[in-house]
Formats: structure tokens, sequence, C-alpha cells
């Protein structure tokens, strides 16, 4: 039994390196310690560290294709998460349409708000028509940048589109 522990100990020995000190080598002297764990550094394999991405470096497979994604952003909920997650975000032209779709959908809060008010102030069939038409023209320009996403084409909305893309082109989150 007692032969049997020296004797994992010395295959331990051998196939691991040493640190500090080695059982039984009172007699030996540095320079056959140094030697020996020279042996083993040669054998063992070169340690390569992590880097950081590079801007040469492959980006990540999309699991959609930009386009879809692209158009999927004017659904507004999606719009925020393309640009946190790392897949995404890396993307210009899905950056860009991100931007766009929100800016859009505040712009479209802000105008039916605005026509609420002038409702309250205005007769109800004209009120009716104003909004009616309002909600034509918002849910027309969605329409056309969706179609546009899908098409893979940057499509600038009016008022919020050159916005969108000075706000893509400086962002913070495309790191």
């Amino acid at each position: 039994m007692a032969d049997e522990g020296a004797e994992s100990r010395g295959r331990a020995d051998a196939s691991e390196p040493v640190y500090g000190p080695v059982p039984g080598a009172a007699g030996r002297d540095a320079s056959s310690l140094r030697d020996r764990s020279d042996e083993r550094d040669a054998v063992s394999p070169p340690y390569t560290a992590p880097y950081p991405p590079y801007l040469s470096d492959e980006p990540e497979a999309l699991p959609l294709s930009l386009s879809t994604a692209a158009a999927l952003a004017y659904f507004v909920a999606p719009a925020v998460f393309f640009l946190l997650l790392p897949p995404y975000r890396s993307q210009m032209q899905l950056r860009f349409h991100s931007w766009q779709a929100i800016f859009y959908f505040l712009l479209a809060v802000a105008l039916r708000e605005v026509e609420q008010v002038l409702a309250s102030m205005l007769p109800s069939p004209i009120a009716f028509l104003l909004g009616s038409l309002l909600l034509l023209l918002l849910f027309a320009g969605w329409l056309v940048a969706v179609v546009k996403a899908l098409q893979g084409e940057p499509f600038r909305l009016p008022l919020v589109g050159s916005f969108a893309a000075q706000v893509a082109q400086t962002s913070s989150l495309n790191r």
C-alpha cells in the first residue's frame, strides 16, 4: 500500500510541473530543479491569451437576414433590442433603420397629440377628417419604410431620416 502511494506520487511528479521544493529532493541542488522545469516548459504548448476584437475581425453571423431585421425594426420594440444586441448593433444599416423607427414612432405620437388638441377645438366632422388623414399619412410612411427596408434600400423618412442617419453614425452603442 505504501509503495502504491509512492508509485502514484512518482507518476504525478513526472506529469505535473514542479512548484516549490520536491519531496525527497533534499540532496538535490537548485540547478537540477531548474533543469527539470526547463524540460517541462519546452514540452508544454505556448500560452495564447485572449485578445479583444479588432475592426478586421469577422462579424458574427446574424440569425436573421439584415433586410428582415431592418423591416422588423419598424415594429419599434425589436428596434431597441437590435440597438442593444452585439451581433446587430455593429451593422450600420440596421442601426439606421432602428433609430429611424424609434424617431418615427415618437413623431407619430407627437402628431397624434397635436391632432387631439386640434380635434377638441374643431367641429366633429372636420376633426374626424383631420385625424383620418393624419393616420393614413403615418401608415403610408411606415409601410414605405418597411418595404424599402425589406428590399435592402436605405430610405429616409421626412423629418426623421436625416436625424436618424446622424445618430446611427455617432451612436455610442456601436461598440
